[in-house]
């Protein structure tokens, strides 16, 4: 895949989160990585949107009790 150089603009501060979580250097891997899994996440939601609209949504309460009887710790 052939990579090309872009620039953009970010706040001070999410600069300063890339850098701490990644070193200078693998900033931009982190941030592709990101960019992409954007849409799955985009893709994900609209999955979930239509489960619910075609199922009624999901009940918290009996999420919450099915992670209380499978964690194990």
């Amino acid at each position: 895949m052939v990579r090309q150089r872009q620039a953009v603009s970010l706040h001070e501060g999410t600069i300063a989160a890339l850098k701490a979580c990644t070193g200078r250097r693998g900033m931009s891997a982190y941030v592709e990585g990101l960019i992409q899994r954007q849409p799955e996440r985009d893709r994900l939601r609209e999955l979930i949107e239509d489960a619910e609209a075609q199922h009624s949504s999901v009940d918290q309460a009996a999420v919450d009790a099915e992670r209380g009887r499978c964690h194990v710790g």
